[in-house]
């Protein structure tokens, strides 16, 4: 019985310390309870932990939500009470750091308030934030209201700005996007606006981007075609308009007649070449040549003479030169220098192929004197005009007059008079049509340059780019540009008679194109082989 005795008090004792611990947490839970504020686990999914709100917002009696409702009351309202002190004093340095987004509530700045917040969900909208939302940033959910109650104080009153805090940046008042969040930023519409600006111009660079060639002037007038001179365009006139006075042949050359045009002047005939008044009537398929004239011009090389494309009239020419067919009429310049030899007096130099590619090595005027051996007084970047113009013509007559850099036609001139048999020999292949003027003997004055509009792409003549190390910039910005066909055809246009008898730009575009296509493969030799562009040329 003794023992029963014990083990009861025991088990009273026991459970009286047990009722006293259960007591002793339930009046410590109730201690923290009344201290702090329960937290909701939709503080997260309202606002991250480094974002903190600009709560100095006083809802307006039209919201519907008085001053005078107390927390836990408001019928249909989500409360949640939060407590904002560590945010504000991040907030605060933030702010303070930059200058860009302060934070206070009401101005409190010194001391821990506890702040009610009260978020009236959105039937239209969910208020989360995205995985990829940046948070501290200062962004707002939009058509969220809140109001921000200080303990212990009443609401200051509605001053009309309520809306203007919660949504407006400094500038002003933003507009709504819908749900979305709207930056505060006032710098980022700045950036977009010159990338919008960056992007026009841009744009209007792409839609006219030959301009910097001379396209976009007024074209009515002739005088603005800018690669055309004023003497350009007078000997021009000269040689489509003038009358023709009298007629010579020329030595050597059975389809080529020299004539003499009226300028209105009073000068005897015989002198007339001499005062720059004659030109050279060709063959009707020597037609190339008049294009060869405004390429040059257009490419900026001007070496070609004035060439217009003419029908002739009267009783004084021959029947098959005023048989219908036009025939181009070249400018006579009466300041070019020939050889006193009647065998070589197409050349104002007398070179072969061999001495030609020593002539390049040399760099003459560059790295040696322009009358050392083995120069010839011509600067080396004439060499680089010449050899480009060639080129995109398929002139071969000039420095590959035996037909050694590509595959000819037997009915070429080169087969017919079995010049192509010397090709192993370089000694022997001489040059042709090497000219300068009395003037001007430094530079080359180009010739005869009908080319070869037909000559196919597969079968270029290569060996006239052959020893070539530079090549004029302004051509080459031409051909890289994609504006030679729209220069080219503008420059054409100038030539009534050329436009009409080959049909326009109809009929003229497969001969652009087909110099746009050489202009490639010349551009990717120029790439391939790193070559040099001299801007002084």
């Amino acid at each position: 019985m003794a023992a029963r005795a014990r083990l009861s008090v025991c088990g009273k004792r026991r459970s009286a310390a047990a009722a006293a611990a259960v007591l002793s947490l339930v009046l410590l839970s109730a201690v923290v309870v009344g201290t702090f504020p329960p937290f909701s686990s939709r503080r997260w999914a309202l606002w991250p932990e480094d974002w903190a709100p600009n709560a100095s917002v006083v809802p307006s009696p039209s919201d519907g939500q008085g001053a005078g409702r107390r927390r836990g009351e408001v019928g249909g309202v989500a409360t949640h009470t939060l407590i904002l002190d560590r945010q504000r004093q991040r907030a605060g340095r933030k702010g303070s750091g930059d200058g860009k987004r302060p934070f206070a509530v009401n101005q409190l700045k010194h001391k821990s308030i506890p702040v009610a917040v009260k978020i009236k969900p959105s039937s239209a909208t969910s208020h989360r934030f995205s995985p990829g939302h940046s948070a501290g940033k200062g962004d707002k959910v939009a058509n969220a209201k809140a109001s921000f109650l200080v303990s212990g104080k009443a609401p200051p009153p509605d001053t009309g700005t309520s809306d203007c805090r919660q949504k407006c940046g400094r500038a002003g008042p933003r507009p709504e996007v819908g749900h979305k969040t709207v930056r505060k930023d006032p710098a980022t519409p700045k950036r977009r606006t010159l990338k919008r600006q960056r992007t026009q111009n841009t744009v209007d660079t792409e839609r006219d981007p030959c301009q910097d060639f001379g396209e976009g002037r007024n074209q009515t007038q002739p005088e603005y075609v800018p690669w055309l001179s004023a003497d350009d365009l007078r000997k021009m006139e000269l040689l489509s308009g003038s009358v023709v006075l009298s007629k010579a042949r020329v030595p050597g050359h059975g389809q080529v007649l020299q004539v003499v045009l009226d300028t209105g002047a009073s000068a005897r005939p015989d002198h007339s070449c001499h005062r720059g008044q004659c030109g050279l009537i060709k063959r009707p398929t020597d037609w190339y040549e008049v294009l060869a004239f405004h390429l040059d011009r257009v490419l900026g090389l001007n070496r070609t003479l004035p060439a217009v494309l003419r029908n002739f009239t009267g009783d004084l020419l021959p029947y098959r030169f005023t048989s219908g067919h036009a025939r181009p009429l070249i400018w006579w310049d009466p300041d070019i220098r020939h050889l006193a030899d009647k065998n070589n007096d197409q050349n104002s130099h007398s070179l072969t192929w061999t001495q030609y590619q020593a002539v390049l090595r040399s760099r003459c005027g560059v790295d040696r004197a322009l009358n050392a051996t083995p120069c010839v007084g011509l600067e080396h970047s004439e060499w680089g005009r010449l050899a480009l113009f060639d080129f995109l013509l398929q002139v071969n007559d000039r420095l590959d007059r035996h037909c050694c850099g590509f595959q000819p036609e037997p009915s070429d001139l080169c087969m017919e008079n079995l010049l192509r048999v010397k090709c192993s020999n370089s000694r022997n292949l001489g040059l042709v049509h090497i000219l300068v003027r009395s003037s001007d003997p430094s530079r080359l004055v180009f010739i005869d340059n009908a080319g070869r509009p037909h000559q196919p792409h597969d079968n270029l003549d290569l060996r006239l780019l052959e020893g070539v190390d530079e090549f004029p910039d302004r051509a080459v910005s031409v051909l890289q540009s994609g504006c030679l066909e729209k220069l080219l055809l503008r420059s054409l246009s100038l030539d009534a008679e050329l436009w009409r008898a080959r049909g326009g730009a109809a009929g003229l575009k497969p001969f652009v194109r087909a110099i746009q296509q050489r202009g490639g493969v010349l551009l990717r030799h120029v790439r391939d082989r790193r070559l040099q562009l001299n801007r002084d040329l």
